[in-house]
């Protein structure tokens, strides 16, 4: 073999080479992902992205189950928002109106984080409209602002409560975090 060759043979070599570690790479960086997803406590520090999910479920006004590609079946809560409980008045209601937001819809979900029970937590979209945001823009939901400081959740549930939205039709409607720990909500 003459240098030339023993060049050019070095130069494949070095190109397929570039090209299995990309493919490694690749490969490791899947995995990864999907342990992720099948073990979701390790999800934390990620925001991962879902397509085309479909709903199976709806648990309650600000959670609901979800068919996800490689973990099937998963329980998530909206992030950013906190429904009225369904004993709690308006918590029949804040259930029907997600129902009608994303039931038999195709929809995005953006996976934060989990919550103390385990679920995940996402932002629900459907046609690149946030759920949540919905939910406190009409008054089916409190923005759960001691978790996040979203400003338009802010501003939503502002404007919700100036016009007397769902729940904002009560003077004084309780918090589903304060009616969780009342003895009526047992």
């Amino acid at each position: 073999m003459s240098y030339k060759e023993t060049l050019c043979a070095r130069k494949q070599m070095n190109h397929s080479q570039k090209l299995l570690k990309s493919i490694y790479t690749a490969c490791i960086v899947t995995i990864i992902f999907l342990y992720g997803m099948v073990c979701p406590n390790w999800i934390e520090a990620k925001i991962v992205e879902f397509q085309n999910v479909k709903v199976n479920r709806i648990i309650d006004g600000d959670t609901a189950q979800f068919n996800i590609p490689v973990s099937g079946n998963q329980t998530i809560r909206i992030w950013g928002i906190d429904c009225p409980e369904k004993k709690q008045r308006f918590g029949s209601q804040a259930t029907e109106f997600l129902a009608s937001l994303i039931w038999d819809k195709p929809l995005k979900l953006k996976i934060r984080s989990k919550d103390q029970y385990g679920r995940l937590v996402a932002q629900v979209y459907h046609e690149d409209i946030d759920i949540g945001l919905v939910m406190v823009r009409y008054g089916y939901a409190w923005h759960a602002s001691t978790l996040n400081k979203d400003k338009a959740l802010t501003k939503a549930q502002s404007e919700a409560k100036k016009q007397g939205l769902g729940l904002w039709q009560d003077k004084n409607p309780i918090a589903p975090w304060v009616f969780r720990k009342t003895p009526k909500a047992q």
